[in-house]
């Protein structure tokens, strides 16, 4: 197989396959993955400043969100300083302990990404 490269999203129909937008192509599988940009990576960060954001207007501290959602605090660090990802389940727990919904936060980080003053 070739080589990883940019090709578009495989639509099986009965005789062909239609490429529509762009994905990458793994070799080593034989599968595609959609390319969506930076837009995870933006995110993220937005949804980190956020949290900040979140817990400075609460003047909570990371050791006392860690403690909160049951995470060690080098960890929640780890997290809030981009070093890891955060998964899913860690973002409902940030929603959770800032007593805020999880499409709230998550808005309140696109309005963020977007350039939009937020609190």
């Amino acid at each position: 197989m070739e080589p990883w490269g940019v090709w578009g999203v495989a639509i099986e129909t009965q005789d062909r396959v239609k490429i529509s937008q762009p994905t990458l192509l793994n070799p080593q599988t034989g599968t595609y993955s959609v390319d969506m940009g930076t837009y995870g990576i933006d995110i993220q960060s937005a949804l980190v400043k956020q949290v900040k954001a979140e817990m400075a207007a609460r003047d909570m501290r990371q050791k006392d969100m860690a403690a909160q959602i049951g995470m060690q605090t080098s960890t929640l660090s780890r997290y809030l300083s981009g070093e890891r990802d955060i998964p899913m389940p860690v973002v409902f727990a940030f929603a959770e302990a800032l007593d805020l919904s999880v499409i709230e936060l998550v808005q309140r980080a696109e309005r963020r990404l977007s350039g939009e003053q937020v609190q």
